[in-house]
């Protein structure tokens, strides 16, 4: 299992980004673990089921930046790798979630 942490603006489809929200569904159905780090406001007003494909949402709701959150989750979410995919590069740390980007973005819309 894999645990993707999605930024939402200029990430997801429904944000002006390249992932459309069919390829989480997927990633979801293989039995990943999903979640949003960045503008959640965004999909829990647009996609009415978003809570059955997502597990978590943040950072802005624990108070926290995205690098502390991305490291909160990775530190107590164990899981064979942990992918950020998005284009927010604010944060920088030593230890951090492994940057996907766009070649996720196209591997997942294919």
């Amino acid at each position: 299992m894999k645990v993707y942490a999605f930024d939402v603006d200029e990430t997801l489809y429904i944000s002006q980004g390249p992932v459309q929200w069919e390829a989480l569904v997927a990633l979801r159905a293989e039995g990943h673990v999903l979640g949003l780090c960045g503008n959640w406001a965004a999909v829990t007003l647009q996609v009415p089921e978003w809570h059955r494909v997502l597990s978590f949402i943040g950072p802005g709701l624990i108070g926290t930046d995205k690098a502390n959150f991305l490291a909160t989750i990775k530190q107590y979410v164990p899981a064979e790798e942990h992918v950020m995919v998005g284009n927010d590069h604010s944060y920088q740390r030593r230890e951090r979630m492994t940057r996907g980007g766009s070649r996720i973005a196209k591997s997942l819309n294919r």
